[in-house]
């Protein structure tokens, strides 16, 4: 393809990526590939040890380790107990 055919050619529209909320979509941690639990605007690890929680940005899961923040006992989701 030829660059005066690259400059006919009309721009795409931007897409927006809706997160599927269907239940059989599985994502693992990639810290310690423990499944995801979506809580409201992130995911969090439900690794004990990992405790980890990634943020959604825009519908789009931000699944880097260097994103994401490791929550406390008390504030894990997963947590046993009172």
């Amino acid at each position: 393809m030829s660059v005066q055919n690259l400059a006919k050619t009309p721009p795409r529209p931007h897409a927006t990526y809706h997160f599927p909320q269907d239940p059989g979509v599985a994502l693992a941690c990639p810290a310690c590939r423990n499944g995801l639990l979506r809580e409201d605007q992130r995911f969090v690890c439900r690794g004990p040890e990992c405790r980890r929680a990634y943020l959604i940005r825009d519908g789009i899961p931000i699944l880097l380790e260097s994103e994401s923040t490791v929550l406390s006992v008390d504030e894990w989701p997963g947590k046993t107990g009172p």
